[in-house]
């Protein structure tokens, strides 16, 4: 009777695995283990903690691999989707991360940085990012700190300096532009106004009252 029932389990696991899972679980419940389908069970549990460390390995990958764009890529526009990858990615990672996990995983992250690297360092050249694909670690940089961590640290990208922060920045250093040099917008000196207006006066005037005023202002100045 019970190789029956056994019998019908397996075949009951491979037609429809929910309903053979909620069979064994009310057998467990009754304890009639003589009933379970060992060989599926203890298959099936396997796979569940094996699926749990995947899960964790592979939300490792994608943290380590994420900072490392946001600390070697100058690239602004994608940024804001890296920063919201990280913080699922921590969050799903906290709700699967188990002590026994944890310990499993620090012990593998050397392993799990190696395969983070390649994928950042892939995406970064895809994306003509030669000089950042260049300048990722060799050596695993993140603990489990950094990966469980809320906050991260990034280099920006990089910014031009605004007119504000040049102002200050010639304040507080005290440097002025060279003597004799003038803006292209600033107003003439007074000594260049003296120059052009004694210019302007000792110059002969080019048309029909040239004669007559170049008399006038000789009688002037007798």
């Amino acid at each position: 009777m019970a190789t029956q029932i056994k019998t019908s389990a397996r075949i009951l696991y491979q037609d429809d695995p929910y309903l053979w899972a909620r069979a064994q679980a009310v057998l467990l419940c009754d304890r009639r283990f003589a009933e379970l389908d060992l060989a599926n069970l203890v298959e099936e549990v396997e796979e569940l903690a094996g699926a749990m460390r995947r899960s964790v390995r592979n939300r490792t990958i994608t943290i380590m691999m994420h900072l490392l764009k946001l600390q070697h890529s100058l690239a602004s526009d994608p940024r804001l989707g890296w920063r919201e990858t990280i913080r699922t990615q921590r969050t799903r990672l906290l709700n699967d991360l188990t002590s026994s996990l944890r310990r499993e995983l620090e012990g593998e992250l050397a392993e799990i940085y190696a395969r983070a690297r390649h994928d950042a360092e892939a995406s970064l050249r895809d994306h003509g990012k030669q000089a950042a694909a260049d300048a990722l670690p060799e050596v695993c940089p993140y603990g489990m700190n950094e990966i469980e961590a809320t906050g991260c640290r990034e280099r920006g990208p990089a910014r031009r300096p605004t007119r504000d922060q040049c102002s200050r920045t010639t304040s507080q250093t005290g440097l002025r532009a060279p003597r004799g040099h003038r803006s292209r917008y600033s107003a003439p000196s007074s000594n260049q106004t003296r120059n052009t207006k004694r210019s302007a006066e000792n110059t002969p005037c080019s048309g029909p009252c040239s004669r007559s005023s170049w008399a006038i202002r000789s009688l002037r100045l007798a």
